[in-house]
């Protein structure tokens, strides 16, 4: 058996070899165009629905622009909202917030074209709110098609009262969980929206109330890599980064759990074109082992996930993954596992997912396969460390194949990420056969985590105490 150690494999594989997993090591990174959407405007959000709903219209009432909301599906209709909509409980409606408003206004103007489906119909939803509270919310129904732009005015807060609040909104379709029947092909035309209050002729413009001001929906992603950007870029927002806080060569990719209003979304890359178990790339190899890097600051005790399979005519074959669970280090944490591949594929799916809890963050790097017909043939990899006996009662062993810095420390963690043990001039620890020996007969049964960090390497692994 010929032991190799991590980095003189992955140096041998991407100088002599290239690297078998493309853009592996998160060095290149592009920035892809979603879609476009108007200005202060919250509209569909999912981008592949986004390009077929909403859309920039150069046959504008007032201006260059307007804007057309069309309905692909029942799922994928078209939106747009001065303000934001959170999710409600099943069988009650959304909730609207609404924009900074002082003005007391009693109708809404704006200029349509429209062609309804039969059995379907577009809907525009006003709502004026004072100190968080709704003191008038409207709804309105267009069930008919315009050939021309047609001035709608549509009248509400009939006491007059002022607002701090202005919701406004405007759909496609009526959405199923109001009560609608979404019918592909209705669309809808907007333009020039603004408010009056009774006969006084002053008009009340909204923000880009005439759709002439749009940007465009971007993300950056590793290249041949797709990342959860993906569901929150027409928010401003990411959660999959380059980092210079690299394993090798000048990036990394971290992901973070964020939270966005109510919603926990967590960060998550995977290869190919979709994050979903549809993902993957085509691959007929037939490798021993995959390898990779990563650091991991979980909060709470959160755990990171990074997998890989394998799949033959859209059956699963092969796989396998780790789970994260150690506290966070200043140092990377090399892996490599076997791919228990046993015939030739022909799809390969590697993802990784940063946990649950709000704030965790896994960064990887250096992802790739070696061993069977890849790369450098016939190594065999062991680990560079063994720890015995397991379970442990009072004491136990750590085998390490290298050579241990002066300034090589252990520490050993409770499930909750607490130290309870810290080692440190380890040469005193030492048996003959130049083991490690480390007591543990004061701490109490259950599951623990140690970690020894010696020189620019970091080893860790389950510790169980039962007696």
């Amino acid at each position: 058996m010929k032991k190799i150690s991590f980095l003189l494999l992955f140096f041998i594989a991407s100088c002599i070899y290239g690297q078998e997993v493309f853009n592996g090591d998160f060095e290149t990174w592009v920035i892809d165009t979603l879609c476009e959407h108007p200005d202060e405007w919250q509209t569909q959000q999912d981008s592949e629905c986004a390009t077929l709903s909403t859309i920039k219209e150069t046959d504008a009432q007032h201006g260059d622009f307007s804007l057309k909301l069309f309905t692909a599906d029942t799922d994928c209709f078209g939106f747009a909202v001065l303000g934001e909509v959170y999710g409600s409980s099943e069988g009650e409606l959304p909730v609207f917030k609404g924009i900074p408003w002082s003005q007391t206004v009693d109708t809404l103007h704006f200029w349509l074209k429209s062609e309804i489906q039969t059995g379907d119909s577009g809907l525009v939803i006003v709502q004026l709110s004072v100190g968080g509270n709704v003191f008038d919310m409207q709804f309105f129904s267009i069930t008919q098609s315009y050939n021309n732009w047609t001035e709608i005015k549509l009248g509400f807060n009939p006491l007059q009262i002022q607002p701090d609040s202005l919701f406004i909104g405007f759909v496609s379709s009526s959405p199923t969980d109001m009560g609608g029947n979404p019918i592909a092909g209705t669309w809808i035309m907007i333009d020039n929206v603004y408010l009056t209050l009774g006969s006084l002729g002053a008009q009340f413009t909204v923000p880009n109330y005439s759709f002439e001001n749009w940007s465009y929906v971007q993300i950056e992603d590793p290249a041949g890599w797709t990342s959860s950007n993906y569901w929150i870029a027409g928010y401003g927002i990411a959660n999959v980064t380059k980092t210079t806080d690299s394993h090798s060569g000048d990036y990394a990719a971290r992901l973070e759990v964020i939270q966005f209003h109510e919603y926990i979304v967590q960060g998550i890359l995977s290869n190919g074109d979709n994050i979903d178990e549809h993902g993957g790339i085509p691959y007929t190899n037939e490798p021993e082992f995959f390898l990779g890097a990563y650091k991991y600051s979980p909060v709470g005790t959160d755990t990171a996930f990074i997998h890989i399979d394998f799949k033959k005519d859209g059956n699963y074959i092969a796989g396998n993954s780790i789970q994260i669970t150690t506290p966070g280090s200043i140092n990377f944490v090399e892996f490599d596992i076997s791919t228990n591949l046993f015939l030739a594929p022909d799809t390969m799916r590697i993802y990784a997912i940063s946990g649950k809890n709000v704030g965790s963050v896994l960064i990887i790097d250096d992802f790739d396969l070696l061993g069977g017909n890849v790369g450098v043939e016939n190594i065999s990899i062991i680990p560079n460390h063994f720890a015995y006996p397991m379970p442990v009662s009072d004491y136990f062993y750590i085998s390490y194949y290298e050579n241990i810095s002066d300034n090589a420390y252990i520490k050993i963690y409770d499930i909750g990420g607490k130290v309870v043990r810290e080692i440190n001039n380890l040469e005193l620890y030492k048996t003959e056969n130049r083991d490690i020996k480390i007591s543990v007969s004061d701490l109490a049964p259950g599951t623990y985590i140690y970690e020894m960090l010696t020189g620019e390497k970091t080893i860790n692994g389950k510790l169980l105490i039962v007696r």
